[in-house]
């Protein structure tokens, strides 16, 4: 009974699962980025990565509508975006307002539909991590502020896991020290847009693999 319990339950292990990745310069193929660590970590081989640099959500949802249109059979669906929409030449309380929209559609379409094995797709969305020493934010004064209710938003989209990334990447510090210290550690040297780099990614790829068994 055993031997065909196992038959019936493997192929419902994340490891044995079609993933899709979708998301902005966060999301790259480098061997360092939460994908690859993620892959190596939970053994998924079947997955692919949707991603453009600089792509703000609209973009994202365009591409992961016509993606589930032509392959809809994902298991795991992992969405990260938003910085760049808060970002970019929109205010930032209108920029929020879209990303969430944008975010939440995101989540539905993706739990709309079944997996490779008939099960409902699950859908994990990565939050923002802290980026307020970021050049750019000098462009709008509230940035900040509503980056923080982007990411307050984004923990209620619905999804099926939503990654507490502040919380696994040092938080959001108000003390400049404590801030350039938890850049230091997280991000990647040198780069005022505060791409995680290794440790950071690590962090990502570790809590999602953690989860898995609950998501």
């Amino acid at each position: 009974m055993g031997f065909f319990a196992n038959l019936i339950t493997d192929p419902y292990k994340p490891s044995n699962g079609k993933w899709l990745f979708v998301g902005d310069s966060q999301t790259n193929k480098m061997a360092t980025n939460y994908v690859a660590q993620l892959k190596n970590s939970v053994g998924f081989t079947n997955f692919k990565i949707v991603q453009k640099d600089g792509a703000t959500t609209d973009w994202i949802l365009a591409e992961l509508k016509k993606e589930l249109a032509s392959n809809p059979t994902y298991d795991y669906v992992v969405v990260w975006g938003g910085y760049n929409d808060m970002y970019g030449r929109v205010l930032p309380d209108r920029a929020r307002v879209q990303a969430i929209a944008n975010i939440k559609q995101m989540v539905t379409l993706i739990r709309a539909g079944k997996g490779a094995f008939g099960l409902p797709r699950k859908a994990i969305v990565v939050n923002l991590h802290c980026d307020s020493l970021r050049a750019e934010s000098a462009r709008f004064a509230n940035n900040e502020a509503q980056t923080s209710l982007l990411y307050a938003d984004i923990l209620k989209s619905g999804a099926n896991y939503v990654v507490p990334t502040r919380a696994i990447t040092g938080g959001c510090p108000k003390d400049l020290n404590a801030l350039k210290t938890n850049r230091a550690t997280y991000c990647t040297k040198g780069d005022p847009i505060c791409h995680l780099n290794s440790v950071g990614n690590k962090a990502i790829a570790t809590n999602i693999a953690q989860k898995l068994k609950w998501i």
